[in-house]
């Protein structure tokens, strides 16, 4: 379970009386208290331990 945050902006564009149409689109998503479980050594006695592991962050752009 994490916090997600998402930012997007699209731009639509129509050329040629509509001819050539398509969209151009920038994502950028971060997600952040990753919640996990992180295994441990044999000597300490136990398999793992849930812990905050970190963060993700995925951008980018689509055209359609």
């Amino acid at each position: 379970m994490g916090k997600d945050t998402i930012v997007e902006l699209c731009i639509g564009l129509w050329i040629l009386n509509d001819r050539i149409t398509g969209t151009l689109e920038y994502y950028q998503m971060s997600t952040k208290d990753m919640i996990m479980r992180q295994p441990l050594s044999n000597f300490t006695g136990f398999e793992n331990i849930t812990t905050n592991l970190g963060q993700v962050n995925n951008s980018g752009l689509r055209w359609h």
